[in-house]
């Protein structure tokens, strides 16, 4: 094959080298309008059966440590027929000092036949729903279809995640949170009337 072959949007070798690649650039909320909680469940649950089967190359993320102030985590992942993909997640805790979120995400997506890059975009929030969405898979497989309450712990991200898809699986009367501080939990259960 010929490297024009390899190119994103038939985009010739010359064009890529003087700049035309374009890549996609996505913000949080961009991220956001393009998640259906709906249908996240189901393509959770079919890549952890992917994961499961061996389709998916998922080494061991390594860990970049920044004495006194946090760690970046980087998780690359690929499957046939997807794009490359790496997440780095920032996990800065004094961040939550300065009214910043402690876990900061980025997501690149690079082209699987020519390495080119596609798609970068914000991860916090799909950070967020995957690792609820994980969970609250586990609640669909697991609990009893009669259950009416359902426990969160924790008032954070996660938790707020946990709120929005706990009733995509079942249908709670209540969902309780606890938390170390009664604020937090209280703030978070007017989040989810």
């Amino acid at each position: 094959m010929t490297k024009e072959a390899f190119s994103p949007a038939g985009k010739s070798a010359a064009e890529i080298s003087k700049g035309a690649t374009e890549i996609l650039v996505l913000s949080e909320a961009e991220v956001m309008a393009c998640i259906d909680l709906s249908q996240l469940l189901d393509v959770l649950e079919d890549g952890f059966k992917a994961l499961s089967q061996g389709k998916v190359v998922n080494p061991p993320r390594p860990q970049l440590d920044i004495p006194g102030a946090g760690y970046s985590l980087a998780m690359p992942a690929w499957m046939e027929g997807m794009n490359l993909t790496v997440k780095i997640v920032n996990v800065f805790e004094a961040n939550l000092a300065k009214n910043l979120p402690s876990h900061l995400a980025t997501i690149s997506l690079f082209d699987p036949l020519s390495g080119l890059p596609v798609c970068i975009m914000d991860g916090t929030f799909i950070t967020a729903v995957r690792t609820s969405g994980s969970a609250v898979l586990s609640v669909r497989a697991l609990a009893r279809r009669d259950a009416r309450i359902a426990t969160v712990i924790g008032a954070g991200v996660q938790a707020n995640q946990h709120l929005r898809l706990l009733p995509l699986v079942r249908d709670f009367a209540e969902i309780r949170v606890a938390s170390k501080s009664f604020d937090d939990a209280a703030a978070l259960a007017r989040l989810h009337p």
